[in-house]
């Protein structure tokens, strides 16, 4: 058994582990810092899906246990997939591309066509 899944089985590690994966979800929506979402990806990759991956396998946990993990693996797998977006999307950034930034022609008023209105006036008699 692996204290670093036994302290995340525990209340007080699921809720910063939920935390955790709160934060990176959110900077994942806002951070444009390629640095920290890199940094942020590759703690949650490396270090905590992996290490849940290889302990999921351990026969030693309970069934509620390895459920517990299984659901974190699948939040984390999504957390994981918000930010190899995001890091996708700033790396290859072109202003051209869907989601990108677009400018915005507003139309004008005045007819296109040849037969504009020419101040007809009224006729005095």
């Amino acid at each position: 058994m692996n204290n670093d899944i036994l302290y995340i089985l525990s209340e007080e590690g699921s809720l910063k582990f939920k935390q955790e994966l709160a934060n990176a979800e959110n900077m994942s929506r806002v951070s444009s810092n390629v640095a920290n979402l890199e940094e942020a990806h590759n703690e949650l990759y490396h270090n905590k899906l992996y290490l849940i991956d290889t302990e999921l396998r351990n026969p030693v946990y309970s069934k509620h246990q390895r459920e517990t993990m299984k659901t974190y693996r699948d939040e984390l797998n999504k957390v994981i997939g918000l930010l190899q977006r995001r890091l996708d999307a700033l790396m290859s950034y072109d202003p051209n591309a869907s989601g990108g930034r677009r400018k915005s022609r507003r139309r004008s008023r005045r007819r296109k066509s040849s037969r504009r209105k020419t101040g007809r006036r009224k006729r005095i008699y």
